[in-house]
């Protein structure tokens, strides 16, 4: 089984994932966040790890709050329809504020100063998420592990159920620009993929020449 990822990733992206046990009455519960930095002016794509405390899906207001200041903004992508949905951070809050983040759905951060965004909720267990599916259409999906760990792309589903034609985007938020890698009649290319891990909190576009869905594992074995 794969460890709980604790310690400091030292990633752009996400520069880490930190996990505790709660004092509710259920001992298994623990809370964890995934810090992810945000340049200034500049887009990152990021994914959700966490089940939301309070129950119910996360929207932008009680997953971000105030943790970015007026003129920040969330792109959510509307998988059924292939479009953006914008979230903006006005001096009255979140417009319109109801879009909803998934776990295991990408979605683009952009904010106006260099700050740290704190994605933040309960860790999938035993109990709540002993497998997650993640649904995909044929064309875009903005998507990413549904579980605050390490996968290696070459032990996911992502790579076991792929078929002709697929591909993989990754956003460099340094450069603002993508770097990909397609599924071909002889397989992945070009030979990085067999070196890529996906990260906690990390979010990129998977390209399906059909439609389909990935179930996954809890990696780790606690909680």
């Amino acid at each position: 089984m794969k460890k709980l990822a604790i310690a400091l990733l030292g990633l752009t992206v996400v520069s880490s994932a930190v996990f505790a046990q709660t004092n509710q009455v259920l001992s298994r519960n623990a809370v964890g966040y995934v810090r992810v930095d945000t340049p200034s002016n500049k887009l990152n794509l990021v994914r959700l790890d966490f089940v939301n405390l309070a129950g119910g899906q996360y929207t932008v207001t009680n997953l971000i709050g105030n943790q970015l200041a007026t003129g920040g903004a969330l792109f959510i992508w509307d998988l059924s329809n292939q479009v953006y949905v914008g979230e903006n951070k006005t001096k009255s809050g979140w417009t319109p504020g109801t879009n909803k983040i998934v776990r295991g759905g990408g979605f683009f951060i952009y904010s106006l100063s260099n700050n740290n965004v704190f994605l933040m909720g309960e860790v999938p267990d035993a109990i709540t998420a002993p497998t997650t599916t993640v649904h995909g259409l044929a064309g875009l999906n903005l998507t990413g592990y549904p579980f605050p760990a390490d996968v290696t792309f070459t032990g996911s589903p992502y790579f076991a159920g792929s078929a002709l034609g697929d591909a993989i985007f990754l956003w460099d938020v340094t450069g603002q620009n993508y770097s990909g890698f397609n599924r071909t009649k002889s397989g992945w290319t070009p030979s990085e993929y067999t070196n890529l891990t996906f990260r906690p909190g990390q979010g990129f576009w998977y390209q399906r020449a059909g439609a389909g869905s990935w179930t996954f594992s809890k990696p780790y074995t606690w909680p």
